[in-house]
């Protein structure tokens, strides 16, 4: 059994700060979400030798409810029967190689996040409103994976390949009107899908105790929205690099540098194609071991991206200063050094995307102390 409930109440203010005596209901939310659940199944395992099977055969009676206190009218229920099967194959080539496949199926209906009939502030950047009702949606998700470790060379690398599918009753129109978003339901078969390859590799050495780590993936994500009463197909591929060394050069000396790299890539079929992306991120992490009790560390962030007009490139950097006095710790913070006033981060998601501002604490020193009381 699960149940879940949405209360919320939007007051709007003036410029005095001065807020209604009385809410309308487009501005209010009450409601509960119900899921009542009765599963049985069948599992099969099998092994031989270097070779594992384990599938399950699960059929689930589904029950839900949408009780909305405020729209009445949206009260519903559902009652829904599930199969949903999945199976998973191991093979171990020895001690050192393995590779693994999976696949599964599932099912459900829409969470009360997108059953809410008031305008919610959803995330500080715009307000939302569902007019919805409960629906199905249907997936599958496949993988196959590669993992490699040689523990005496210290070498590790892993590679999979996935690709989930998912399939929806509905579609979700999405209108824009400043800040004010409304998203309606039209009853429209959907499918949207995503894929992609993910590596990692990592490898230790014993000179000056180095470690050096390596990852790529690179994924597409196709889709369907309702924007302005227009149906769009979109796609989007990122494509994403990183690595990171960590080397002891001397036994009072650690550094640390980790570097990230990712493009980013969206697509409207037949109409439009946007500029890629490229998001460029590099962190220095530098620590002095003074005495037993005394640390010393500096750190060193470079950021940047070709998102925006201005401030595409931006620093920070912190000094901190660490001494432990017999259970008391003592903290010396040196924050945001070179006082950098704001700077602007770009995120994604699916079709839209988002442009955050954020003004940074000017340039701080803090003392901080920390022990236990017995």
């Amino acid at each position: 059994m699960q149940v879940n409930n949405l209360y919320s109440e939007l007051y709007p203010c003036d410029a005095s700060g001065n807020t209604p005596n009385f809410l309308p209901d487009s501005l209010k939310n009450n409601l509960s979400r119900f899921h009542y659940k009765m599963y049985a199944g069948a599992d099969f395992s099998y092994k031989t030798g270097k070779f594992k099977v384990n599938a399950t055969l699960p059929v689930n009676y589904n029950h839900y409810q949408l009780k909305n206190k405020i729209y009445t009218i949206n009260n519903e229920s559902a009652n829904k029967l599930y199969l949903e099967p999945s199976i998973y194959i191991q093979y171990i080539l020895n001690s050192k190689i393995e590779i693994n496949a999976n696949t599964s199926f599932y099912n459900g209906m829409n969470g009360i996040n997108e059953l809410y009939s008031g305008f919610l502030l959803e995330n500080y950047r715009y307000l939302n409103q569902y007019n919805s009702h409960l629906a199905d949606f249907h997936g599958s998700y496949h993988s196959l994976d590669f993992a490699y470790k040689n523990i005496i060379k210290q070498f590790f690398t892993n590679a999979t390949v996935f690709y989930s599918m998912n399939k929806n009753s509905i579609i979700y129109s999405q209108h824009f009107e400043n800040n004010l978003q409304v998203s309606s339901l039209v009853f429209q078969p959907t499918q949207s899908s995503i894929g992609g390859v993910v590596g990692k590799a990592g490898k230790g050495f014993d000179w000056m105790r180095l470690n050096i780590d390596f990852g790529a993936s690179w994924q597409v994500n196709a889709s369907q929205v309702v924007r302005q009463d227009n149906l769009v197909n979109y796609t989007t591929d990122m494509l994403n690099l990183s690595g990171k060394l960590n080397i002891v050069p001397v036994h009072f000396l650690t550094v640390s540098l980790a570097t990230d790299w990712q493009q980013r890539h969206s697509r409207i079929k037949k109409q439009e194609t946007f500029k890629p992306v490229h998001v460029f991120t590099n962190t220095l992490n530098i620590a002095f071991k003074l005495s037993e009790q005394l640390w010393l560390g500096a750190r060193l962030e470079q950021y940047y991206s070709n998102a925006f007009h201005s401030n595409k490139l931006v620093y920070f950097s912190d000094i901190h200063l660490n001494y432990r006095w017999k259970q008391i710790h003592f903290e010396l913070d040196w924050n945001n050094m070179l006082n950098v006033k704001n700077y602007i981060r770009s995120s994604h998601d699916g079709m839209n995307e988002y442009q955050s501002v954020y003004r940074i604490r000017p340039a701080s020193i803090l003392l901080k102390a920390r022990f236990k009381l017995k």
